[in-house]
């Protein structure tokens, strides 16, 4: 599972995405020092105790897949524990993700591309949608760019997707 870790790690490092990228140019929406503070509401702990990253909207009652939540992720391998995706956006703005119960994530925002982590906390499948994107705009409103799963030792899955 470190291994998963690392290299979900990696793809971060190696998109040259900071921590502070999650901030926006736009005046009117908050710097993540301040949503970060927002958003931890959960006793001051880190966000990802309640699956909601730090540049991402405070939705603690929203179920990936519910009506409402965002755009629903699904994972089209049963072997997969760990996925990367690199997405664009092309008309709308990811504002962030939720992740389902028991999977930890975390989203990197460097308009207009936006890399999402997650990974399975136990040795299990995915179940139903693991993730779901905040859109700002049209559900349509970016392309998926690049999708790396992998299976419980690190392996990269050939062909897995993550359709949303």
């Amino acid at each position: 599972m470190s291994k998963i870790i690392y290299v979900i790690a990696g793809l971060i490092a190696l998109l040259g995405l900071s921590a502070g990228s999650g901030c926006s140019d736009d005046e009117k929406k908050p710097a993540v020092a301040a949503n970060n503070a927002a958003n931890n509401t959960n006793n001051g702990t880190d966000n990802n105790v309640n699956n909601t990253p730090n540049n991402a909207p405070n939705n603690n009652n929203c179920t990936p897949g519910e009506p409402g939540c965002g755009v629903a992720g699904q994972v089209s391998d049963p072997a997969a524990r760990s996925c990367e995706v690199v997405l664009r956006e092309t008309g709308a703005t990811i504002q962030g993700a939720t992740f389902g119960e028991g999977v930890t994530g975390q989203v990197r925002r460097q308009a207009p591309n936006v890399a999402v982590a997650f990974v399975r906390n136990a040795d299990a499948p995915f179940e139903g949608a693991p993730v779901a994107l905040q859109v700002d705009g049209a559900a349509d409103g970016f392309t998926v760019r690049s999708v790396t799963c992998f299976d419980n030792t690190g392996a990269a899955l050939a062909g897995a997707e993550v359709k949303f």
